[in-house]
């Protein structure tokens, strides 16, 4: 009789301490609730109720110690909590991972490129990691050899690792561009002498827009590997300049004073920074003058220099100075070269 009562008592305080766990984890889930609700605790909304959860395994550790139960039904009845235990620790753990990815995808200045190229795929990779951390801790609590299975899963990533071996490099140089920020979308740079302004860092290559208005795909391995001239740092603006050709004959101050009036009359031209005319070269029967100016987009190159010409081409006209053309002078004719830098 005495041991039936002890029993009795001994599965009474088992029950007692679970359903104290169920109280528990109901009030540590409101209180979650309540903070979540603020603005600044609103990402964590998503782990709110895992973590209170766990309030769950401390009632049942609780129970296996106080229930009068012994032999093989402890032993499963301790495995089954442990292999739940472990799955709710790894679930949790792949959340938390996951709000720490996305809160840092949304304050990244590639946010875009981030949450549509290599937050998908690193939330693929956090999962498989932690089930698979997960499942080796589970199989090694059963007694199971997970050397022999760890080393066929080193040797299955080698040899995906040397197939996608030139996918694999971009899509890293991808994510150390957006770690250096040394390019953004809307940076204009000169790569080995093509010039393009950055629309979008991918997952495997980076779009650049050509003054022309095509679209320039290049692998992200090229802008880590290569040196690149950012055209966007300190400023946007971008300098200009063309090479004009007249005969000898022609006097250098009235030219300067015709290029530094029709620099004056084209509406791109950035006044502030200033310009430069200089006679760059004598000989050849020519002389020729190289004149530069700054502009606000690198998009107003071509409209800018085209009014800078046809200003010059209206004053050489009403002064009767010819353009240097070969053979003979027959007509005004602009020979003329131009770069951007």
């Amino acid at each position: 009789m005495m041991e039936n009562l002890e029993m009795f008592r001994e599965w009474g305080f088992a029950f007692l301490a679970l359903a104290a766990s169920v109280g528990v984890r109901s009030g540590v889930r409101a209180s979650l609730n309540r903070l979540v609700r603020k603005p600044q605790w609103k990402h964590w909304q998503a782990v709110a109720s895992p973590l209170a959860n766990g309030i769950y395994f401390l009632g049942l550790g609780a129970f296996l110690q106080l229930a009068p139960v012994s032999g093989l039904s402890q032993v499963w009845l301790d495995h089954s909590i442990y292999l739940v235990a472990a799955i709710w620790g790894m679930t949790v753990s792949r959340q938390l991972a996951l709000l720490g990815l996305d809160w840092a995808a949304t304050r990244s200045a590639y946010s875009q490129a981030l949450t549509h190229g290599f937050v998908p795929i690193l939330r693929n990779i956090i999962t498989l990691l932690v089930f698979a951390a997960g499942s080796v801790v589970i199989l090694k609590r059963f007694n199971y050899d997970v050397m022999s299975i760890l080393a066929a899963l080193g040797v299955g990533s080698l040899a995906i690792g040397l197939a996608a071996k030139e996918t694999l490099a971009n899509m890293i140089s991808g994510f150390i561009l957006m770690v250096d920020r040394n390019l953004t979308p809307g940076d204009r740079i000169n790569l080995a002498g093509m010039l393009g302004e950055v629309e979008e860092i991918g997952l495997r290559s980076t779009r650049l827009k050509t003054p022309d208005g095509n679209t320039l795909i290049v692998p992200n391995t090229d802008l880590v590997n290569n040196r690149i001239l950012n055209l966007s740092q300190p400023t946007r603006e971008t300098s200009v300049s063309t090479t004009l050709h007249f005969y000898p004959d022609a006097p250098f101050p009235t030219l300067q004073r015709i290029c530094a009036d029709a620099l004056s009359r084209v509406p791109q031209a950035e006044t502030q920074r200033g310009n430069w005319i200089h006679l760059t070269q004598l000989g050849e029967g020519k002389l020729t003058i190289t004149v530069g100016f700054w502009i606000h987009e690198m998009t107003q190159s071509a409209a800018a220099l085209s009014e800078f010409h046809l200003q010059v081409l209206e004053q050489i006209k009403a002064e009767n100075i010819m353009l240097y053309s070969s053979p003979a002078p027959a007509s005004v004719a602009v020979s003329s070269s131009t770069t951007i830098s």
